[in-house]
């Protein structure tokens, strides 16, 4: 285990101020010529950060700041945020398209959008939508015209740099800025593989299409160039790396491409001048054909702008690899945890999905996190219980029905609650993002492990490589700790060495994380539970490790559910033995042997079990059999 310094809370306020300070970000920035990656835990300060160094860098020499999210949540947070009210005026925030609102022309618009043809529904859909020439237009086709020279602020999601790998470019030349900066909050990107791909026969169409257009107007456009390179990448694939698409060529034409396509070939076309002006654009990482179909990875473009990335456990040269760029980690190595805080990890593969997927272990593994539910909910405490995603319904169900059986019902919700909410027990998914419902709740349980699977590793790790570069990746378990190994083949040693690893440990343990971080452990006290095989002491500090879930038992003094299920039946036969009965008479009032009446009568009530830190769960005559 690697022992790390820890700031607790005793200093928190002083490292806010110090290190988290605008000021002292933005210095950083613009002194190291790099982008700065701000990697702290949640509730270290990080959203107030990213949000407060958008007014300062304003105010000190950049005339832009572009905002990215990955979720509309975190956008509506931003928007709320108390600092950026000086400038709210002057913001722009990207709205997706309004589903809800389009109406019976969605579907319409959904067959537009998977064609590319969204300036062929633009100019056909929303002409006929009520919406857009109401009183009140709808403002969502012509949004980005609202970006002009006095905008300061733009908002955007991942999304939308996903669609539109150059958009940044295009928000700089309207907003006419000379010094612009994005900032990432969360940075889910880098962990996706943002890959375009196109078949032989949809290009042959768009060739086809491109071809009519241009005798249609009687060779007076620009198109003859397009229609020559993608007749030599339809011979030679070779081409496919020299090719240059100039999107000039078919910007006039756009509306008469799109129209001819639809009506040649309906839902067989693909308006594919996106894909083919990437093909040597400066978002363009890789670029092949295999199988008659052609493959074009992105990234997003920052050229010229200064970058900050504001997202806990991020490695910087997984960041650098995605960003094309080098990379700044403002605060290495910064561990952050309140005194109060109790951290252990149980390491016992009795947690994976496919132990879980065995009835008895499902039910053995969510039984001891119930006695932790049930001990929480005595002493005024609330809880968030975290497992994949499908056996959120299993463990609502169990922890719910068991909780009534033994007289001490728990109050279960599932996803984001809000403060009007009386609950005990809230059940998320790993991988919830950017949630702060939970950051005042006081333990957090994971129930079974996340594991990220090799071939995904493989897919990420791999996106920039031609198929022929690629490796597969496996996952073995070697003295307690899932490692990534290679398969078949020998490894290109500076991808493995530099990239490999930390994409893994970007997919699994950055996940677990971040489920942690729901909670707010370091900068508030709380108990946490995680289920790994896996040593997270470089970033949260100490933390027990328990080889099996019974060794976990033992240390924290959790009873079993049979000790329990004993317990809450002597808790309602005891007052008949109050008022004078007889053991036989109780034993018979309650359907069960005068031994068993006996047993239940004699041991510890619920509220001793459930309340003793120190209870001893092998005392009772029953045994865990982990």
């Amino acid at each position: 285990m690697t022992m790390v310094d820890v700031i607790t809370e005793e200093h928190l306020d002083e490292f806010r101020t110090t290190y988290l300070h605008p000021a002292a970000l933005h210095e950083k920035l613009l002194r190291e010529d790099a982008a700065l990656l701000v990697s702290v835990p949640p509730g270290a300060g990080k959203t107030h950060a990213a949000h407060g160094l958008v007014p300062y860098a304003l105010d000190h020499g950049h005339d832009l700041v572009v905002f990215v999210t990955p979720t509309r949540a975190l956008v509506r947070e931003f928007q709320d945020s108390s600092s950026i009210d000086p400038i709210a005026d002057r913001m722009v925030v990207l709205e997706p398209r309004p589903r809800d609102r389009c109406g019976s022309l969605n579907k319409e618009w959904e067959a537009h959008e998977s064609a590319s043809c969204v300036a062929l529904a633009k100019s056909t859909l929303c002409e006929t939508c009520p919406h857009f020439t109401a009183s009140m237009p709808c403002r969502w086709p012509a949004q980005m015209e609202q970006i002009g020279a006095v905008t300061k602020v733009v908002v955007v999601t991942e999304q939308n740099l996903a669609l539109k790998p150059l958009l940044l470019q295009d928000i700089t030349s309207r907003a006419e800025a000379k010094k612009p900066l994005v900032i990432f909050d969360e940075a889910t990107f880098v962990g996706k593989s943002e890959v375009r791909r196109f078949s032989r026969d949809e290009l042959v169409n768009f060739r086809s299409v491109l071809a009519s257009v241009h005798q249609e107007q009687g060779g007076r456009t620009h198109l003859q160039a397009w229609i020559e390179q993608i007749d030599d990448l339809l011979s030679d694939s070779d081409s496919l790396y020299s090719a240059r698409f100039s999107s000039y060529a078919v910007v006039s034409n756009v509306l008469a491409i799109q129209t001819a396509g639809q009506v040649r070939h309906g839902r067989q076309f693909r308006y594919l001048a996106h894909e083919l002006s990437l093909l040597q654009g400066p978002a363009t990482t890789g670029r092949w054909v295999r199988d008659d179909l052609f493959e074009i990875t992105t990234g997003i473009d920052t050229r010229g702008y200064d970058v900050a990335v504001f997202a806990p456990y991020l490695r910087q040269e997984v960041v650098s690899e995605r960003l094309g760029r080098k990379v700044v980690d403002a605060l290495p190595e910064v561990v952050l945890r309140h005194t109060g805080t109790r951290i252990a990890n149980i390491a016992d593969s009795v947690g994976s999905m496919r132990s879980l997927s065995v009835g008895e272990h499902f039910t053995r593994v969510v039984d001891f996190f119930l006695a932790h539910l049930l001990r929480d909910k005595l002493v005024g405490r609330r809880s968030v219980v975290v497992a994949k995603k499908s056996l959120v319904p299993k463990i609502r169900e169990r922890v719910e029905t068991q909780s009534r059986a033994l007289g001490r019902p728990l109050r279960c919700a599932v996803g984001i609650v809000d403060g009007s909410e009386d609950i005990d027990v809230a059940l998320i998914n790993y991988g919830a993002l950017g949630i702060n419902a939970f950051k005042d709740f006081d333990a957090l349980y994971c129930i079974g492990s996340y594991n990220a699977r090799g071939d995904h590793v493989s897919n990420i790790y791999g996106q920039v490589l031609p198929p022929e570069r690629r490796h597969e990746f496996g996952i073995r378990t070697r003295d307690g700790i899932r490692t990534l190994v290679g398969l078949g083949g020998t490894l290109d040693a500076r991808y493995h060495a530099g990239l490999a690893g930390p994409t893994f440990e970007m997919l699994e343990r950055r996940v677990v994380l971040q489920a942690v971080g729901r909670v707010r452990p370091f900068t508030s006290p709380a108990d946490v539970i995680l289920f790994q095989a896996d040593d997270f002491s470089r970033e949260l500090g100490d933390v027990e490790t328990h080889r099996t879930l019974g060794m976990a038992r033992s240390a924290w003094g959790v009873p079993l559910l049979s000790q329990m299920q004993t317990a809450s039946l002597g808790d309602r036969m005891r007052p008949m033995r109050q008022a004078g009965s007889s053991f036989a008479a109780i034993a018979e009032a309650f359907g069960v042997s005068k031994s068993t009446a006996h047993k239940a009568l004699s041991a510890p009530t619920m509220d001793d079990c459930q309340s003793a830190p120190n209870f001893d769960p092998l005392s009772a005559s029953n045994t865990d059999p982990s």
